[in-house]
């Protein structure tokens, strides 16, 4: 019941990311006139879905899915210091939970938090030893290093490539192509 609450509030944010995308656009297509109009709801909808979400752990302070939710939100709106504690709190709820650890770890090297970001990937990789986005995602860790760890980039692309047709896969022989070019 918890899982499709869960995918019930994934689906809930990401159907308010795609209108929030495309009202705008069909209001300007519509009314070139009317761009004043368009601000409103793309800055409402994110701030009541967060309003909502901040609500309902109130009320249910250790639903881990929330507080996933809640703090991809919060990261995707730049505000990663809000983020942190409630992944934090996310993965002592659910430390074994994959999609908690990645969540996390993506949250954190989209912020600059390397060390960070790639403990939450290691904890990953225990988890799932040959899951493509875990390797790709450590291979950019590596790449993003001062200075780049080309060496274990390209090791970590190469394990995410053997994965077929995955698309992180894909991303990793896109990085690998790009690595190998001078």
């Amino acid at each position: 019941m918890k899982h499709h609450r869960g995918i019930a509030l994934l689906g809930l944010l990401l159907i308010i990311v795609v209108l929030v995308a495309l009202v705008p656009l069909a209001t300007c297509q519509q009314h070139p006139s009317a761009r004043d109009e368009v601000v409103m709801p793309t800055t409402a909808v994110p701030g009541q879905l967060a309003t909502y979400l901040e609500a309902t752990l109130t009320a249910q302070p250790d639903d881990a899915e929330t507080l996933v939710v809640l703090a991809d939100l919060y990261a995707h709106a730049g505000r990663i210091r809000d983020a942190i504690p409630l992944f934090d709190k996310a993965t002592q709820l659910r430390p074994d939970d994959l999609t908690v650890r990645l969540s996390y770890a993506q949250a954190l090297l989209a912020s600059g938090y390397l060390a960070d970001a790639e403990a939450q990937l290691r904890h990953a990789l225990e988890l799932s030893p040959e899951n493509p986005q875990v390797l790709y995602l450590l291979g950019q860790v590596a790449e993003r290093r001062t200075p780049p760890d080309l060496a274990a980039a390209r090791n970590w692309y190469e394990r995410a490539a053997r994965a077929g047709d995955d698309p992180y896969a894909r991303l990793a022989r896109q990085r690998l192509q790009e690595l190998a070019q001078p």
